[in-house]
């Protein structure tokens, strides 16, 4: 994650329920990384709410809207 300005969470069927997606929300967090976090089409899962919690930038599956979300958090 070094160098980077954000870090991008692709949540599908069962991230939430993955053990290491709030390690990696807290190690995002701990680098001062913007967040920013998506949905794959046609899943069910939630977004995590380590990701809400820290007020993570949700961002619609389409090119625009990530494109809009990653770059609006470049420093």
């Amino acid at each position: 994650m070094s160098g980077c300005d954000a870090a991008l969470f692709v949540v599908g069927d069962n991230s939430h329920n993955s053990p290491w997606i709030n390690r990696e929300v807290e190690l995002a967090v701990s680098k001062g990384l913007a967040l920013v976090a998506t949905q794959l089409p046609h899943t069910s899962g939630g977004i995590p709410n380590k990701l809400k919690n820290n007020y993570a930038n949700i961002a619609n599956w389409s090119m625009e809207d990530l494109a809009y979300y990653l770059n609006r958090t470049h420093r």
